[in-house]
């Protein structure tokens, strides 16, 4: 890793290892190239050394884009639909809304405390505002 990357990586590292941390609200941002996968690698590898992979959700927006970094969809793990909104609609509509779903959400999510989102900026503002409130 660059300076920039162990950095980044450095950070989530840190707030892993403390008691109790506050939560950690981190955007890595950069161009096609810049390394930022090998970010995610690094954080997936310092998780699997622990023998704590259950702390963290690799994302990513679409099939592909989730494939490259070895995760899930964010739509596949949080039932968010996948249909495009309406402007008129509500926000909450970006929310499951059923027991089902919701039940299928926390089982998914138990004990998840890291999101790594990739591709963030394919990700629409409905959608992320559904994944905070998750």
């Amino acid at each position: 890793l660059n300076t920039e990357q162990e950095r980044a990586f450095r950070i989530v590292a840190e707030h892993a290892s403390s008691p109790q941390p506050a939560p950690l609200k981190m955007y890595m941002g950069g161009m096609g190239g810049s390394g930022k996968s090998r970010v995610f690698d690094a954080i997936k590898e310092f998780f699997v050394r622990r023998k704590e992979e259950y702390r963290f959700v690799v994302l990513g927006p679409t099939g592909s884009t989730a494939a490259l970094v070895n995760g899930s969809t964010y739509h596949s793990v949080s039932k968010i639909p996948r249909e495009s909104k309406s402007k008129n609609q509500d926000d909450v509509d970006s929310v499951p809304n059923d027991a089902a779903a919701i039940a299928a959400v926390n089982e998914r999510l138990q004990g998840v405390e890291y999101v790594l989102l990739d591709e963030v900026s394919m990700v629409s503002c409905n959608d992320l505002q559904g994944l905070a409130s998750q």
